[in-house]
């Protein structure tokens, strides 16, 4: 902005009803067709009286000066005016003009006023870049509908202001011991507290809105990271395949965070948008998508099927490296009586009086400083498990009352034990894995994936070539396959 000098060497009787000056010396920078001020006073003349109306006021032109101070000639590169702001019009034509000399203006003034117009310009690029827009829906049994993309990585979603940066909690260093303890558990202890991210990508009509999720009957929740592309990839041409079974529809979710810094964030960030553009099936939030934060994941989500998918009667939860036979699953659903996912169901593999695991080196390690109790209550295994409408929204409910836990699986059976339900067992359900017969009978694996509900753990290429087997009508299966 330009600056304020105040006049003097006026007739005293005139000193109070001149406030100040105003003189603007504009720079031409052309290609941006944009003008920076400078300022700079250097003397007082004699010029000629002229006056001229400008917005109601008075002002002096420099032009009018160059015979009287040798100036140049003003040009397009090199404009230069000098403008004088009076109170009174009387006082105008007594009043000695000040001018300004673009030609003295120092080169780190100008290099200073243009990083601020490019950072100005680059910021409405970037708004610009990043506003919401509706993408094309692809669900097939409702026309009209709109999986809304967030374009950000920023974290702004529709209708949501950013949200502010959650803090370390420091006073979590005064706990015992806490210096020994191994750098993930310490970062996973300073944010702890922290429960609520912006989210990146949403799709608001997966399940046909609000209203209508009552029309998905199975809604595949998987856990994925960014970088494992391969595995949604193949997923979505196999057991997550969107479709209709017997008169049933299944949708698909994948749910991520964020991984990566700089460069390698932004591209997964770009690779994930894509993957929304094309399929709408991406939930993702702006946190570290790590193991410690798999809880945090599942929380954000359940949240989110509360004001989204809140009428869906079933889920599936699991990670993006199992098999699920979807066909089942269905089928299993379907036979329970006077179920609708009104009622509590909570099943998968089953474990019961689990040892919180004490020693550093696993990934599984929990120290005193989170849990002190050396046993979980039942849950079932975060691998795959069913649990209907019913029994998500109560264990949302909990878990507000209920401290993050690393273990996820864990945390669910926290949760349940909270409501005083409890998680149950189903037979096929396998997420530590099918142990076939013998090695003569691995031939026949895909024999016993079909009457299985889940087993992990596969390959991408695995995967693919076992839901092709396992759907062949081709296959031929022995008695002696069927499991007991």
């Amino acid at each position: 902005m330009c600056k304020w000098a105040r006049l003097s060497g006026l007739p005293e009787q005139h000193g109070d009803k001149l406030k100040k000056i105003f003189c603007n010396c504009f720079l031409n920078l052309g290609l941006w067709g944009l003008k920076v001020q400078y300022v700079r006073i250097l003397q007082w003349g004699n010029p000629k009286r002229v006056c001229f109306s400008h917005f109601g006021r008075k002002v002096i032109s420099i032009h009018l000066l160059q015979p009287y101070f040798g100036l140049p000639s003003p040009s397009p590169i090199n404009p230069c005016m000098s403008s004088l702001y009076i109170i009174e019009r009387r006082v105008c034509n007594q009043v000695k003009s000040v001018f300004c000399d673009c030609r003295d203006i120092k080169k780190k003034r100008i290099l200073k006023q243009l990083f601020l117009i490019l950072g100005a310009v680059l910021m409405i690029v970037f708004i610009s870049k990043y506003n919401i827009e509706p993408s094309i829906s692809r669900s097939p049994h409702r026309r009209g509908q709109n999986y809304t993309k967030v374009k950000t990585h920023i974290g702004i979603a529709p209708n949501v202001l950013p949200m502010p940066k959650c803090e370390q909690n420091m006073s979590v260093t005064n706990m015992t011991d806490f210096k020994s303890l191994p750098s993930v558990i310490k970062t996973f202890l300073y944010y702890r507290h922290c429960r609520h991210f912006p989210m990146l990508l949403d799709a608001p009509d997966k399940c046909g809105g609000a209203n209508g999720s009552g029309e998905v009957f199975l809604l595949l929740v998987i856990k994925s990271s960014p970088k494992n592309y391969d595995r949604r990839e193949v997923l979505r041409k196999t057991w997550a395949k969107e479709r209709l079974y017997k008169g049933a529809w299944i949708r698909r979710l994948f749910i991520v965070g964020t991984s990566g810094v700089d460069q390698e964030k932004a591209k997964l960030n770009t690779l994930l948008q894509m993957e929304q553009d094309e399929f709408g099936d991406i939930l993702q939030w702006d946190f570290i998508d790590s193991f410690h934060n798999l809880t945090l994941k599942q929380t954000l989500f359940l949240q989110w099927v509360q004001t989204r998918c809140s009428a869906v009667p079933f889920l599936f939860n699991g990670d993006d490296d199992v098999f699920a036979n979807t066909d089942n699953i269905i089928d299993y659903l379907q036979s329970l009586e006077d179920n609708d996912g009104s009622k509590h169901l909570f099943t998968g593999y089953l474990f019961i009086e689990e040892k919180v695991v004490r020693w550093t080196g696993s990934k599984y390690f929990i120290p005193v400083q989170i849990q002190e109790t050396n046993t979980y209550p039942p849950y079932c295994g975060g691998g795959g498990y069913l649990l209907s409408g019913f029994t998500a929204s109560v264990i949302h409910q909990m878990s507000q009352n209920i401290t993050i836990h690393p273990i996820d699986d864990a945390y669910m059976g926290m949760c349940l034990a909270k409501a005083g339900l409890e998680p149950t067992s189903h037979s096929g359900v396998k997420t530590l894995g099918l142990n076939v017969p013998s090695k003569q009978q691995n031939d026949l694996e895909p024999c016993f994936l079909r009457q299985l509900l889940l087993v992990h753990r596969f390959l991408p290429p695995e995967m693919y070539v076992m839901w092709k087997q396992v759907n062949d009508p081709h296959l031929k299966c022995s008695p002696s396959t069927k499991l007991r």
